[in-house]
């Protein structure tokens, strides 16, 4: 699935995972309006915001990458056969 952010946009970035499970690092990243890669968007309508997995490393004891507390209204999804 890719989406595209409208506007320039700061966002909270977390990397969790590694060995055991017991690591988070929280980041805040500027994303700007590229239409990007994402794995899956967990919207919760109740807060409007969204919980964006980006993917992993693939290694068993491995980190997983998010964006986190993303306003629902700061992206959209785009079609797959729309030009990058």
């Amino acid at each position: 699935m890719k989406i595209q952010f409208l506007e320039p946009t700061r966002v909270i970035y977390l990397k969790t995972g590694g060995f055991l499970g017991n690591l988070s690092q929280f980041d805040v990243k500027e994303i700007m309006p590229e239409i990007f890669e994402v794995k899956s968007i967990k919207k919760d309508k109740h807060k409007q915001c969204s919980e964006i997995y980006l993917g992993s490393d693939n290694r068993y004891d491995g980190y997983r990458y998010y964006l986190i507390n993303v306003p629902n209204g700061l992206f959209k999804q785009v079609n797959d056969n729309e030009p990058i």
